[in-house]
Formats: structure tokens, sequence, C-alpha cells
């Protein structure tokens, strides 16, 4: 079988990404270091937040994770896969599935090694995809993931989430829409999230590769 090679922007293929991160979580929760904060000298704190609620967009039918400020109006929607939007809204639920799936084993496999979750830090926004780091008890090394399956884990560890202050004003969007779309009211609640496909974690008018 020929290697799986990342593209260039340094993904691998979906079916490749999850089981890495599980790999590099469990390698991580053994190793004893000191952490380091998100925020570089003379940036501003990244900002605490809660998810919201998922949504689907009416315009793409596309499922949407809302992450809203815990202090403040700010709103930040990710336009997210299927499959983590419905781990998000079953871990939001408190509902237990018969078989766990990614996010739960990334969970026990943590738990197994004595690890836990410090915080999840939605950092930037590249190319209309956003970025996240896992940030584990007492490792210096935060880990690069989705926000989507971050978000998914922390929910399930009951860790915080927090957000780089940037993402929320638009200086790195370009535009406000996005948001302006939540107030507004232009996602659905869904009672079932549909299969729909999956994609990298992106801002709104932005594609999966």
């Amino acid at each position: 079988m020929a290697p799986q090679v990342a593209d260039a922007r340094g993904h691998y293929p979906s079916d490749m990404r999850i089981p890495h991160a599980f790999l590099v979580l469990l390698a991580l929760a053994c190793q004893p270091q000191a952490a380091l904060p998100d925020a570089a000298d003379g940036d501003a704190a990244p900002v605490a937040v809660h998810v919201d609620g998922i949504a689907i967009d009416r315009e793409s039918g596309t499922p949407v994770v809302v992450l809203g400020a815990d202090e403040g109006d700010e709103l930040l929607p990710i336009w997210i896969g299927s499959n983590e939007a419905r781990s998000i809204a079953v871990a939001l639920e408190g509902a237990r599935a018969p078989r766990p799936n990614t996010h739960d084993l990334a969970r026990r496999l943590v738990e197994r090694r004595g690890g836990a979750i410090e915080r999840v830090v939605v950092t930037k926004l590249e190319r209309g995809v956003y970025f996240a780091r896992i940030h584990l008890t007492g490792i210096t090394d935060a880990i690069d993931a989705r926000p989507s399956d971050a978000i998914a884990i922390a929910l399930r560890m009951d860790a915080p989430l927090f957000v780089v202050p940037t993402l929320f004003d638009g200086s790195e969007r370009g535009d406000d829409e996005p948001a302006q779309r939540v107030h507004q009211g232009g996602f659905d609640e869904p009672s079932v999230i549909a299969s729909i496909g999956d994609g990298d974690d992106r801002q709104l008018g932005a594609r999966s590769r």
C-alpha cells in the first residue's frame, strides 16, 4: 500500500488525521513537562467561550458549531462536518452511544494514561480553515487539531474552551458576515444532523479541499 502523504497545507486525508491525533495524545500524555501559554507577549489573552449550539446553515445545508463568549455577545460560527456535528451534539446532550466513537476513544486513551485536557484554543484562520490546539496538562507542545474534533473531545472531558480574540473582531476573517448571520437568524436548529459530507472546519464561503 502506498504511504499517505500530506497535501500542500500539511493536511492528511480525513481517514488518517484522527487516528494520528490519538497516537499523539497518547504519547504526550506520558511526558510530564511545563505547559506554554497560547498568547505571545503583548498579545491579548484568549477569550473563554462555550458551545452556544449546533445549527444548520440554510444556504449551504452544512452543520455549524457556534461558539459564544462567556462574557459579552461575541459569536464565532465554524462550518464543520456532519460526523463532528453529531459527536458535539451527543456530548452537549449528555447522551451515551452504545459503542464509543473516535472522540470517546480519544478521551479514554488520555484518561487511561492518567492525562487530562487543560484547555482547547481556536487559534487562527488560514485560507478559510480554522485551526485549534489541544493542551494536555503538564505537556509543553500543544496538539494541532481541527476545532470540531478538539471541541468534541473537550466537551467529553469538561475542558475549557477559548478563542483568540482577533477571530471575533473580523480582522482575520476580513468581514463580519458569519457572526451577523448568527445574530440575524440565518441558521436552523437541527432535530437530526443528517449525513451531509465531511470537510475541514471552515469559514463562510470557503470550500473543503
